[in-house]
């Protein structure tokens, strides 16, 4: 991420820390499914998030997978 300005980077830590890890942080990547992701936006929309913010939620979900995909050697799909 050091390529990203401070606030992008602020953006995404609190995507994972507010939206992502509380719901997902003990299930595997391959285990989060489009339906969980569907239901996340929902949940999102129903809590008065802008289309913003849930944009950058699941942005930073592509970019979790993409990293471990590129870094990690997984080769799952992602549900994004």
């Amino acid at each position: 991420m050091r390529d990203l300005r401070e606030s992008t980077q602020a953006g995404y830590r609190n995507a994972v820390e507010r939206h992502l890890r509380p719901r997902y942080g003990g299930r595997r990547l391959d285990n989060i499914t489009p339906d969980d992701l569907a239901a996340l936006v929902r949940d999102l929309r129903v809590g008065g998030k802008s289309g913003a913010t849930i944009a950058v939620v699941l942005g930073v979900t592509g970019r979790i997978y993409k990293f471990a995909a590129r870094r990690l050697g997984w080769s799952g799909t992602s549900p994004t």
